[in-house]
């Protein structure tokens, strides 16, 4: 498992300063924090909302499609048997198709699943660091390329099953985030039930007079892609806890009232 603690020196500092400059309990400090920090790290696994399909749901579906339109290429059944009947299921490279004009295609296919029954198999082993398949191009003419071939109508089956496991990286990390209070919008708190088991939060030290702590994490498969991401997200929360307490220290060395609630100068991101 993945986990985070807020232990770091400048984090600490921070949560010092909050504390003091607020006159919050350290626990009420910390839970904030750490829910905050669940939240950034939710914002910063795939899917991303890059604007261009709308919402990062959106993204995370179309990003599937793509991937697995590129990766699988259907053929008949009829076809499928002929060639898996003579040339075997893995690298075919000699077999040629006769177009009905009389054009010879070459078959360059890396894999034949003659079922389909194999293709989440297939997808898990093409995707990289980032979770994704990477895209490639074929050849316009003479030769039809492919890494996956099967049958007709299977393919679409494991396009919606796997569009139905998009936001479950950001569910990991958001039922701590929802534990603390925090919600999240139906299709990542939709997976909850199958994230809790991958996702910890423990408090047991939230008391300790020493040095009190929150930790948490998440064991999602793959969730080790994204320790750059999770860094990422550690360092934008300790930055706008630096710009928080900044201001309240400037709010009271000027005399002006803290706003009834000092968490309105922080924008849950």
């Amino acid at each position: 498992m993945i986990s985070l603690t807020i232990e770091n020196r400048r984090v600490n500092d921070m949560l010092g300063h909050l504390k003091d400059v607020t006159g919050a309990d350290a626990r009420a400090v910390l839970q904030d924090q750490a829910k905050r920090l669940a939240r950034q790290i939710t914002n910063f696994m795939p899917p991303l909302n890059t604007g261009k399909k709308g919402s990062a749901k959106a993204t995370g579906e179309a990003a599937v499609e793509m991937d697995l339109k590129n990766l699988i290429t259907e053929a008949t059944p009829n076809l499928i048997d002929e060639i898996g009947s003579r040339f075997g299921v893995t690298d075919i490279r000699t077999a040629y198709l006769t177009e009905h004009g009389g054009e010879q295609i070459n078959l360059q296919w890396d894999h034949l699943d003659p079922t389909g029954s194999r293709l989440h198999e297939y997808h898990e082993q093409a995707r990289d660091d980032e979770g994704r398949v990477p895209f490639v191009a074929r050849p316009d003419t003479g030769i039809w390329s492919a890494r996956v071939v099967a049958p007709v109508g299977t393919r679409q089956p494991e396009i919606d099953r796997t569009k139905a496991d998009v936001g479950i990286a950001k569910a990991s990390w958001a039922l701590t985030g929802a534990r603390l209070g925090d919600s999240y919008p139906a299709w990542i708190n939709r997976h909850f039930g199958r994230v809790a088991k991958m996702s910890r939060l423990d408090q047991s030290k939230l008391n300790d007079p020493e040095q009190p702590s929150i930790t948490f994490g998440s064991s999602a498969p793959g969730i080790g892609r994204f320790k750059r991401q999770i860094n990422q997200a550690v360092v934008k929360r300790a930055r706008a806890m630096v710009t928080r307490v900044a201001t309240l220290i400037r709010l009271k060395a000027e005399g002006k009232p803290l706003p009834p609630n000092p968490e309105m100068l922080e924008v849950v991101e």
